[in-house]
């Protein structure tokens, strides 16, 4: 889905666990590799991960606030 859409995409927020075959933090490297313009952020209830250059961390609970400010960067 990222790789058809990436170019259209304003920001991409993923968690660092997610339920697929891919982590949030290989999901965060492979947008950064393609789309390096995207804004990526990462999300975690966890420390925080190895996380790629030139992304966004947020530990939960984090303020809504902080999350649209990365996204409209």
């Amino acid at each position: 889905m990222l790789a058809k859409t990436g170019p259209e995409l304003r920001a991409l927020v993923t968690d660092v666990e997610l339920a697929g075959k891919m982590s949030g933090v290989e999901l965060a490297q492979y947008a950064k590799r393609k789309f390096p313009s995207l804004n990526v952020v990462m999300v975690s209830g966890h420390g925080p991960p190895t996380v790629p250059h030139d992304t966004h961390f947020f530990m939960k609970p984090y303020e809504p606030q902080q999350l649209l400010d990365a996204v409209l960067r």
